[in-house]
């Protein structure tokens, strides 16, 4: 099937096999209906009266989890499986409409960056609740949350052994869930321009401090017996020498370079000639939010800068500076500070 997002949830774009669980049926080959969602005297048939349709991709992904949910919590909804690409195809777009809407995908990823979502909470996982699940929806009794899943880091056990260096790197690499989410931001399928490379070669060059604890040169052990002589006399010595100095005034240069072409990327939209005019932004009820929202707040402090940026740079402005969560824009008319708001 091809996908047709423009046709919305209709017959031919759902995906889900009758058979595909043993003692739960998909609907018409289309719905997962939790008891509540049934028209009365028909069972598996949603009362889409009362019931809201969740868009799922496939049914496959963690099996009977969200359908048990749904079900034993007694959550007015039904489960619509549309397909991976055919799904994020009809978030997009009902985001681009701002239609209210309910949909089930997993994180980080760019779909939850691009798109302004709250996620539904429910009671944390402990390992009763965990010992209730079951891969088939009408066996499932568990009602808690999905346990949070930390992304690993992998390697192969003979390069850590290898390497003094490397083990530390590997072993002191990491990045928050705000940092994560926010470098989704900045990736095409998020709502940003670059690629994976450009991110990641600019999060190296703006985030020095971040992690020049995690990288470390040991210098080669010699033997005591190597004479000055000798220690000359060999190329592979020599070219540690000169190589490895090179290559970090190298790095230096590169990141001055980059950091002069920034600043002066930047004050290219600065206005030059009065008059103009000042943009401030604030949230709202912020010292509140991160009273009652603190764990959160973080990331939705860092998407809300990446939101401006975006704005300031689509509209030719010029980003003064920031105080706390608040941004100071000068723009070079009040024309175009009305356009960028």
């Amino acid at each position: 099937m091809t996908v047709n997002s423009s046709a919305g949830c209709v017959a031919g774009n759902y995906v889900c096999e009758s058979n595909f669980w043993t003692n739960t049926s998909c609907y018409d080959n289309k719905w997962y209906v939790p008891p509540q969602c049934n028209i009365p005297g028909e069972v598996g048939n949603p009362n889409t009266t009362h019931c809201q349709e969740v868009l799922m991709a496939d049914p496959t992904f963690d099996s009977g989890y969200t359908e048990g949910v749904i079900k034993n919590n007694g959550l007015n909804m039904t489960g619509a499986y549309l397909g991976v690409t055919r799904h994020n195809a009809m978030v997009r777009e009902f985001a681009a409409k701002k239609k209210h809407f309910v949909f089930y995908w997993f994180g980080p990823d760019p779909l939850l960056s691009l798109v302004p979502s709250r996620r539904f909470y429910f009671d944390e996982d402990t390992p009763e609740c965990e010992s209730q699940r079951s891969g088939d929806p009408t066996l499932n009794t568990a009602k808690c949350d999905f346990p949070s899943i930390t992304l690993l880091k992998r390697t192969r056990t003979d390069a850590l052994a290898a390497s003094e260096d490397f083990s530390h790197f590997f072993n002191t690499f990491s990045l928050t869930r705000a940092q994560i989410d926010a470098l989704m931001l900045l990736h095409t399928t998020g709502g940003g321009t670059s690629n994976v490379y450009d991110i990641s070669c600019n999060w190296i060059k703006g985030n020095f401090d971040t992690w020049k604890g995690m990288v470390q040169n040991t210098p080669p052990v010699l033997s005591a017996q190597v004479s000055q002589t000798n220690l000359i006399s060999q190329p592979g010595v020599i070219a540690a020498i000169v190589i490895v100095p090179t290559l970090i005034v190298l790095a230096v240069l590169s990141v001055c370079v980059w950091a002069r072409y920034h600043a002066h990327q930047r004050l290219k939209n600065a206005p030059q000639t009065s008059p103009l005019a000042l943009v401030f932004t604030d949230i709202e009820s912020s010292t509140m939010l991160w009273e009652a929202c603190g764990d959160d707040m973080g990331l939705a402090v860092e998407i809300h800068h990446a939101i401006i940026r975006k704005h300031i740079e689509e509209f030719g402005a010029y980003e003064v500076k920031t105080i706390g969560d608040s941004f100071m824009i000068a723009c070079s008319s009040l024309g175009d500070a009305q356009l960028m708001c």
